[in-house]
């Protein structure tokens, strides 16, 4: 008997923890001008920003392509007046719960968010903005 409530409690404890993941998926794409390491390092910059917004459950995240990267360019560097060589967007997905922080509706489904990223010639990733562009 008491083998049986051990099970059923690490069987409820483990169901409670995986529930509590957040299950995204990304799309890395095709790029000529980025290896798919330069695109998961920008990714794992716009996950530490998104891991701070509480009651947002992240969706998908999109790398938006090489020819909107390179129209962007300008945009980012006119953000922080620096010379930046090389920028990135992303899009993405995202749900609220109830209790969403940070001015976003509850119980909403937020599509095509946007991230932009620049880097200068040998620098790391720089994320600049992010919203609906």
């Amino acid at each position: 008997m008491i083998w049986i409530k051990k099970t059923s409690l690490i069987f409820i404890c483990v169901l409670l923890i995986s529930g509590c993941q957040s299950h995204y998926t990304v799309d890395y794409g095709h790029s000529s001008l980025y290896s798919k390491q330069d695109l998961k390092q920008a990714v794992k910059i716009i996950l530490k920003e998104f891991n701070t917004w509480n009651g947002c459950s992240l969706r998908h995240l999109q790398y938006l392509g090489d020819k909107k990267a390179k129209n962007e360019l300008k945009y980012c560097r006119s953000l922080k007046k620096k010379d930046y060589q090389e920028a990135v967007v992303f899009s993405s997905s995202f749900h609220t719960s109830k209790d969403v922080e940070g001015g976003f509706e509850s119980h909403e489904e937020y599509t095509d968010w946007q991230w932009f990223l620049a880097r200068t010639k040998h620098g790391k990733w720089e994320l600049l903005t992010w919203g609906y562009a």
